[in-house]
């Protein structure tokens, strides 16, 4: 079994306004950090914004290449984890 090193939640989460994480975000955030990806790169880092709006985006280059591929498994595990109901992504 391959073990890969994950990012902390500090690197993955943003708040706007210094307010504390709700815990149906923080399920999400868990789900997509343990999500597989094409090269095993959490590089993703998800935003919470006013009004449940969740802002999904990429922080570090890959010289593989497959960031954009990795942010969409990411966002699926989130909003698998989270219901689509239950948020807005921006």
């Amino acid at each position: 079994m391959c073990s890969t090193r994950r990012n902390p939640w500090r690197n993955s989460t943003r708040l706007k306004g210094g307010e504390t994480a709700p815990k149906w975000f923080l399920e999400g955030v868990n789900a997509a950090m343990l999500a597989p990806t094409a090269v095993n790169q959490q590089k993703f880092r998800f935003i919470l914004h006013e009004g449940n709006r969740v802002e999904a985006k990429v922080f570090s280059f890959s010289f593989a290449g497959y960031t954009k591929i990795d942010l969409g498994i990411v966002k699926y595990h989130f909003k698998a984890a989270v219901g689509k109901e239950n948020f807005e992504w921006i």
